[in-house]
């Protein structure tokens, strides 16, 4: 008789292959369960020693004097940078001193010029007489002409003049022989005698320093004290009076200038830009009246 009963787990024979496969696959479990534990396990190391690394950095570098008090090395260091700062502070602060102190004593000199010619004149009209003036030291020189049909002997007194372009403008000491060449050249120029005013314009507004064979800006009184220093001229006033006066600095300080380059005067050059300035024109000596010109043209 044939039993109908279902055998139970315990009484089930299984193969001898099934339980080698099941055993080399709990096997397998296990192994790939280790090595992600240990892998977790490196990798949790390895955080936690770059986050150990990093904060190590961050200690070397701006955080060690919290950490540990600075050795000798750097506190020399550092007071050695702060006493040269300060030392530079107290060196530009002086100098400062002085340039305003230079320039108010230009002005107190320029006020006593101006009421001594006051005077002078007062003087003469009470005794009818006429008031002149001392002769010019000083011209400013500006080309009005360019290459064109231009001889050879005026062209090379307008290259010694630094008067290569049109328009271009430089401060010439007044001497018999820059007279002589002045009136060789005067048909393609205009020149006269700048007032203190013109020349403090020119030089705030048109001036270029000769720095290394190249024309710099003057921005900062330090580029004249690197070019005119040693002359003791150390800010743009004392250039301005060297200029001013004709001092006996005269012509290292114009030759440590660029010549000026101007524009074309406001309203344009008169009809007859080559006649003579007391004819309607524009060439030649204008006297005082080189002041309006320059005026216009910068």
């Amino acid at each position: 008789m044939v039993s109908t009963t279902v055998a139970s787990a315990v009484n089930v024979q299984v193969p001898e292959t099934l339980l080698k496969k099941r055993r080399s696959t709990e096997a397998t479990r296990e192994a790939k369960l280790v090595a992600a534990t240990e892998a977790r396990k490196v990798s949790s190391v390895l955080r936690l020693s770059a986050s150990l690394g990093n904060d190590f950095c961050m200690r070397s570098e701006g955080g060690r004097a919290a950490s540990s008090p600075p050795s000798m090395m750097q506190r020399a260091t550092l007071s050695h940078h702060t006493a040269s700062s300060q030392g530079n502070a107290v060196a530009r602060q002086a100098k400062r001193k002085v340039i305003f102190k230079r320039a108010d004593e230009y002005v107190k000199e320029y006020l006593a010029k101006e009421k001594e010619e006051i005077r002078l004149k007062r003087e003469a009209r009470k005794t009818g007489d006429y008031y002149v003036a001392a002769q010019p030291k000083v011209y400013f020189v500006v080309r009005l002409k360019g290459i064109s049909k231009l001889a050879p002997k005026p062209k090379k007194i307008l290259q010694l003049l630094r008067l290569l372009q049109i328009n271009n403008g430089v401060f010439v000491r007044v001497t018999k022989a820059t007279e002589q060449m002045l009136r060789l050249v005067e048909p393609y120029i205009a020149y006269g005698e700048p007032n203190l005013k013109a020349i403090r314009e020119l030089v705030y507004k048109r001036g270029y320093a000769k720095v290394s064979g190249q024309r710099i800006p003057i921005t900062d009184n330090s580029i004249i004290e690197q070019q005119l220093g040693k002359f003791g001229i150390v800010c743009i006033e004392d250039l301005v009076h060297e200029i001013a006066t004709c001092g006996p600095n005269f012509k290292q300080v114009t030759s440590g200038l660029w010549p000026f380059k101007l524009s074309n005067p406001t309203g344009g050059w008169r009809p007859r830009k080559f006649t003579g300035y007391i004819e309607g024109g524009d060439t030649g000596n204008r006297e005082q009246h080189i002041s309006k010109l320059i005026h216009q043209m910068v």
